[in-house]
């Protein structure tokens, strides 16, 4: 894996990567290297473990990627350590295979047997220009045979218009049709709703209707009905209607059902959300019917708290249900740097009516390597997602991370990760 994070020494920007990651918990170390090369463009991650701080360290699991000139996964090979015979035994493999347009075409996985590559899966995607054919293959009673299709036909907007999925029978050995979708839009491009038929009983029968809600402006809303079919004819079941009103910051979403006997609509549940004069989410409200009283019952809440700059500094979630109040609270502390220094983790006692401390992070960096904050240089950078601490608001990279736990209200250490960073060259 190959990380690279600038950092300026006198006006001269120089590359980093991280190299590994040790993470100590209960007594055991658990290390994960990885490296890059770009001339052959392979990446390679090894996990390790050491079982106390003078113990041998004995090798686990290795990833190996290939990538194309595009940046493309195109071969990825896991293997197990065999400590018996001090070598890796390679155990499934991926190949992926892409077209001139950069599209995927073809996905083989395959298994390790008798110390040779056996395939067991396989997806296959044909392109026209306005459609795409999807095949999904896999080993049946030891023959390598269709499972699924799925065929997607476009219009001349590139929006799907109707999409099909089969199945294969092994006695015909032929496709079936199961189900075929057809998407409705207005002007070919706001999508309005869709039906869905099923193939049964040798005819297309109703199996699902769907019809959003669009707003003044013609663009589509997040309110919409769904009906089930009832003697050949389509009935409404179920109703999400959605209004936002801006003045007061709000947005309020509503679910209601009806039965196809009884065509009223009755209210299931309620969502309130609240934002605060940033756009930001800052209260919901969850309540459903209690069938007892027929009025609604609050069931869950959320409260989001942010600083100055936007950022989340507080985040609680109380459940409400069966009687009794459950609840977790978040916090974070963010250094004048703008890095995560701390974060904090309280679970709510009901019988004592206070916050109970549960957990606590700090995070320590090295001021010598300062980060490219932007979301894509943070998933460019990572192709393995070991970095569990690299926020997108840190300005430094981190360097050392303790998470505390409390016992009888004192702090007890349970877990450590050191992150180890060099040169690119």
């Amino acid at each position: 894996m190959f990380i690279c994070l600038s950092v300026s020494f006198s006006g001269v920007a120089q590359q980093y990567q991280l190299d590994s990651v040790v993470h100590r918990i209960n007594g055991t170390q658990f290390i994960a290297s990885q490296k890059y090369d770009a001339k052959t463009k392979k990446a390679e991650l090894t996990r390790y473990k050491q079982i106390e701080t003078h113990g041998a360290i004995q090798n686990i699991e290795r990833s190996q990627v290939t990538y194309d000139d595009k940046g493309n996964e195109i071969y990825y090979v896991f293997s197990i350590w065999d400590s018996i015979n001090n070598t890796w035994n390679e155990e499934e493999k991926t190949e992926k295979e892409y077209n001139a347009d950069n599209r995927l075409v073809r996905t083989s996985i395959h298994s390790k047997q008798s110390n040779s590559w056996v395939k067991v899966s396989e997806n296959i995607r044909l392109y026209t220009p306005d459609s795409i054919a999807e095949t999904d293959y896999e080993v049946r009673n030891d023959k390598f045979t269709p499972v699924h299709k799925n065929i997607s036909i476009n219009n001349a907007f590139g929006k799907v218009k109707i999409h099909k999925i089969f199945h294969w029978n092994d006695e015909t050995q032929n496709w079936l049709q199961q189900t075929r979708t057809m998407n409705l839009y207005q002007n070919d491009t706001v999508l309005i709703g869709f039906e869905t038929l099923q193939w049964k009983e040798n005819q297309w029968q109703k199996q699902e209707k769907v019809d959003y809600v669009l707003d003044k402006n013609g663009n589509r809303t997040d309110s919409y009905t769904l009906y089930h079919p009832h003697n050949n004819n389509w009935i409404a079941i179920l109703k999400f209607e959605e209004e936002v009103h801006d003045p007061q910051n709000k947005r309020i979403s509503r679910t209601y059902t009806s039965s196809k006997t009884n065509r009223q609509w009755t209210l299931r549940s309620q969502t309130e959300t609240y934002f605060n004069n940033s756009g930001k989410k800052q209260d919901v409200l969850f309540s459903e019917l209690d069938t007892s009283t027929h009025q609604l019952k609050l069931q869950l809440e959320q409260m989001h708290l942010y600083d100055r700059a936007g950022r989340l500094t507080l985040f609680q979630d109380f459940d409400y249900a069966n009687e009794r109040i459950t609840g977790t609270q978040n916090t974070v502390k963010f250094g004048k740097e703008g890095n995560v220094i701390q974060e904090d983790m309280y679970e709510w006692d009901m019988e004592h009516n206070t916050w109970i401390e549960k957990m606590t992070t700090k995070i320590e960096y090295d001021q010598n390597i300062e980060l490219d904050t932007t979301l894509e240089a943070h998933k460019n950078s990572d192709l393995f997602g070991l970095n569990e601490h690299n926020y997108s608001t840190n300005k430094y990279a981190p360097k050392h991370v303790k998470i505390y736990k409390y016992q009888g209200g004192e702090q007890v250490i349970q877990e450590e990760f050191d992150y180890f960073y060099s040169l690119c060259r």
